[in-house]
């Protein structure tokens, strides 16, 4: 990677459970960290529902489901912002 980094794939979960407890590679000391990008998914969902409740109020409710994080999908029309029953969801 440009910053210098390595990126490295791993091809299962435990040839990913070992790198993260890894300290040193090639005695060089090293910082191992899972890639919020490449480790997530997402989803739209649409209900009328959903306008009443807040973004965080909806990560609590499905958080059992892999819920990590949303994003409300806004609309703008003029100058005025207005939220949409479009929500973006992310899956661990």
């Amino acid at each position: 990677m440009r910053s210098g980094d390595l990126l490295n794939e791993t091809a299962s979960a435990v040839q990913t459970k070992y790198f993260l407890f890894a300290k040193t590679f090639l005695d060089y000391q090293i910082s191992v960290t899972v890639h919020k990008a490449f480790n997530s998914c997402r989803g739209v969902v649409s209900d009328k529902e959903l306008m009443m409740a807040s973004e965080a109020e909806i990560v609590e409710g499905l958080s059992k489901q892999g819920v990590i994080a949303t994003r409300r999908i806004n609309i703008k029309r003029g100058n005025e912002i207005i939220p949409t029953k479009h929500v973006i969801l992310t899956f661990s």
